[in-house]
């Protein structure tokens, strides 16, 4: 179960015969160093990497490798696409993050309207209409009745997320 890029990960260390434990150590250290590399970028970087650890370091990098791993290539493609101003690394990131966990998806989207939207108010809209939207799901829920007819896997499984959030 899961994405292309995890189950082709895993399935080399089944094949080297290693346990599953090493498995989630090994993407655990590459998701935090790719946090790492990211906020150590900036003034008050590793005070926010520290306030990370303390926070959610066992429940996102131990049980949530997927998410973790696809988190960690979405923080590098913002990097190189917003502050190192790179053309192609960004694409390069996002396609491995969407390996890892298709519902980065949305990241995608939300990178391109901030790039063509530039601006602080243009900012400021778009984080205070994501703060609503996740206040309002916070105390609603959230409900899509939504399907596709594709042929693709990705699209069928990003409906999936839309319909049931916890599958």
């Amino acid at each position: 179960y899961g994405e292309i890029g995890y189950l082709f990960i895993i399935s080399i260390f089944k094949t080297f015969g290693l346990h599953f434990s090493f498995f989630i150590l090994v993407l655990s250290v590459l998701s935090i160093y790719l946090k790492y590399f990211f906020l150590s970028r900036f003034a008050n970087g590793f005070f926010a990497f520290s306030i990370y650890l303390l926070v959610s370091f066992i429940s996102v990098e131990l049980i949530e490798v997927r998410w973790s791993v696809s988190i960690a290539f979405i923080l590098l493609a913002y990097y190189h696409g917003f502050f190192n101003d790179k053309k192609y690394l960004p694409a390069i990131f996002f396609f491995f993050s969407v390996l890892f966990h298709y519902y980065s998806i949305l990241f995608i989207i939300a990178f391109f309207l901030l790039r063509f939207l530039r601006g602080f108010a243009s900012y400021y809209f778009i984080f205070v209409g994501a703060l609503l939207s996740a206040f309002y799901i916070y105390l609603n829920g959230f409900t899509f009745n939504g399907s596709s007819e594709s042929e693709f896997y990705i699209i069928q499984r990003f409906f999936r997320y839309l319909n049931e959030p916890d599958s």
